[in-house]
């Protein structure tokens, strides 16, 4: 099965990037950025190409959605021949609905399955989950918005809040545990869960960030910090309650 590596944010990473290329086996792997979620902003891709291209190695693409979008033969054969599958931070809910209507998301779960190493930040770690806890709506209506909970590719059963430290999402997202009964992962910044056949482990480049799960017991959410560590857990046990 595949590889999932789910980034509650954050720029510098060097421990989680690290890892992300050794779940690829491979010394000189492909990396693809697809920038979606930031409106294919050019300089978002010129980021992505210093980090995984000049300080790791990598054989560095981008994947365009928005203006003037490739076929899906050729969307098929820039992620399907990629090791790495990067997806940036922004606005999950407009990034889904592209997916969706131009196939991408059927073209990921394939790579999923073939073993590809999925990963990304903010919406680029909740598109992996079932459903994300999203700030989408502050790009359609900046002064006047709310988090709302978007479905994403659901392959691994978890309601996933990114920068659970550092934009005080906790209120909100407790609410929305409570509200639709979910299992939840927070993540704070420079935290991630790794997830590899159907195992997790919390990776972090601090002592203080750190993953959460979140759920509700009867009438009350309860909040649990995981353990970080070299082991890894079986995934029931963090999607059960």
């Amino acid at each position: 099965m595949g590889n999932i590596v789910a980034i509650g944010g954050g720029k510098n990473l060097p421990r989680i990037d690290r890892e992300i290329i050794r779940l690829t086996k491979k010394k000189w792997p492909r990396a693809l950025l697809i920038p979606t979620a930031t409106y294919d902003r050019l300089e978002v891709y010129e980021a992505f190409r210093s980090r995984f291209g000049a300080l790791l190695g990598c054989e560095t693409d981008v994947l365009y959605l928005l203006k003037d979008p490739p076929s899906l033969t050729a969307i098929r054969e820039k992620i399907l021949t990629s090791d790495v599958i990067y997806v940036s931070g922004g606005n999950p809910l407009k990034m889904m609905r592209r997916w969706r209507k131009l196939g991408v998301d059927r073209v990921l779960m394939r790579a999923y399955r073939k073993g590809k190493v999925l990963c990304g930040a903010s919406a680029g770690a909740i598109c992996w989950s079932a459903y994300g806890h999203s700030d989408s709506m502050k790009f359609y209506h900046p002064d006047n918005w709310d988090y709302i909970r978007v479905r994403a590719l659901g392959l691994f059963p978890l309601l996933l809040c990114p920068h659970y430290d550092g934009e005080k999402r906790g209120a909100s997202f407790r609410a929305m545990v409570a509200l639709h009964g979910d299992v939840g992962i927070a993540l704070d910044n420079l935290a991630a869960i790794e997830i590899v056949d159907g195992r997790f482990r919390i990776l972090s480049e601090t002592s203080t960030a750190g993953g959460y799960k979140v759920y509700r017991d009867g009438n009350e959410v309860v909040t649990e910090t995981l353990d970080k560590g070299v082991r890894f857990k079986p995934l029931s046990l963090l999607a059960g309650k």
